[in-house]
């Protein structure tokens, strides 16, 4: 592979990215360049064998989601690599919610970054709800469980279970919140051996799901990223908790260290890094407009319900940092494609420290 921009045309080369992927994908995005390798453009490092960064483009713009695929010790090498070259040729570059040390080590070779979004993360093992937030928590799952409702893992191969996730997702789409719920697009189905189906049926109608939660693996943490919840116009209340719960203490059965939510918008702009100071303020004043007017403030709170902790900070990573509108408009045309004024971030998050990826380091070959 050569240090430049390739595109994704064949087996053997989509094996290589799997590979890759398998081994270091730490992003909950990352899985989105699984399911559709031949939509992305990448940037192959020469420092770094095997890793790479993924990205898409808007206009002129490429748009890395996530982070970069590299050994966890190389991802700043890469990430500078990756930034010099397109700083040099002068290509716009907007990081899509990536993580802090992605954005420090774009800002230390001239790009500029903000803190605009943020992930509810969790330890399944160590998942020990408390407070008011419990109580109600409990008291939905035991009310649903008195009345004979369960939540179970749903296998892909049922024909039945697919009839019935088939129109819960169809009807979830058409009715449902806006599509920006769901970051990565909703097909169930494709590559459905990689996922996993939490599935809350109707006790008195085994076709009808009353709610439906998708899990995208994270390889590179031994984790998952709860993508896509759902739930019925017609369920009561407490079924995508019960969803939700039931995923939970499943991992945790199976030690796996890491669930995501992905990510969210922040209900405020956190720091600004490499940003000249006439930019500070005119990107704080434009985000918080854009956040009043999509109705952050508006939410269901639902991750604080289900005390999905911490959050950890994400950065939108811009070149050129002292002329960004190529990427401001890149931003704006991914957001209005995925809709993501339509999510529902908990209510006052205040930036904390980056979740520690408690899988082992992989090792490039």
């Amino acid at each position: 592979m050569q240090n430049q921009s390739v595109a994704i045309q064949n087996p053997t080369r989509n094996s290589a990215i799997e590979d890759s992927l398998r081994r270091w994908g730490r992003s909950a995005l990352s899985f989105d360049i699984f399911l559709g390798p031949d939509r992305y453009g990448y940037f192959a490092s020469k420092k770094v064998p095997n890793a790479f960064v993924a990205f898409e483009r808007f206009g002129r713009v490429e748009v890395v989601l996530g982070d970069v695929v590299a050994p966890e010790e190389d991802a700043e090498t890469v990430c500078r690599e990756y930034f010099r070259d397109r700083i040099e040729k002068r290509r716009p570059v907007l990081g899509f919610s990536v993580t802090r040390s992605f954005a420090e080590a774009a800002v230390e070779v001239g790009a500029a970054a903000a803190q605009w979004t943020a992930e509810p993360e969790l330890d399944p093992t160590h998942y020990r709800p408390t407070g008011k937030h419990a109580k109600k928590l409990r008291s939905y799952v035991r009310k649903l469980k008195e009345s004979g409702v369960e939540c179970t893992e749903a296998r892909s191969s049922d024909g039945p279970f697919r009839d019935a996730a088939e129109r819960l997702v169809g009807d979830w789409l058409a009715h449902g919140p806006p599509r920006g719920s769901h970051l990565l697009e909703v097909d169930p189905w494709l590559h459905a051996e990689e996922k996993r189906f939490f599935a809350v049926p109707h006790p008195d109608e085994p076709g009808t799901l009353w709610s439906l939660l998708i899990a995208h693996p994270i390889w590179g943490r031994g984790g998952w990223h709860f993508c896509h919840l759902m739930h019925s116009r017609e369920a009561p209340r407490g079924v995508n908790e019960l969803a939700v719960l039931t995923a939970i203490e499943t991992v945790a059965g199976e030690n796996s260290p890491y669930v995501t939510f992905g990510p969210f918008a922040s209900p405020q702009a956190g720091p600004f890094l490499g940003f000249g100071r006439i930019w500070r303020p005119l990107l704080r004043r434009i985000y918080d407009t854009v956040a009043k007017k999509s109705g952050y403030t508006h939410t269901l709170e639902f991750y604080e319900k289900v005390q999905a902790h911490p959050w950890a900070d994400r950065y939108m990573v811009m070149t050129p940092r002292h002329f960004p509108l190529q990427p401001l408009r890149a931003l704006l045309d991914l957001t209005h494609a995925l809709g993501s004024h339509g999510r529902h971030p908990v209510i006052g998050h205040a930036p904390s420290q980056e979740y520690p990826a408690n899988a082992e380091d992989p090792k490039a070959t």
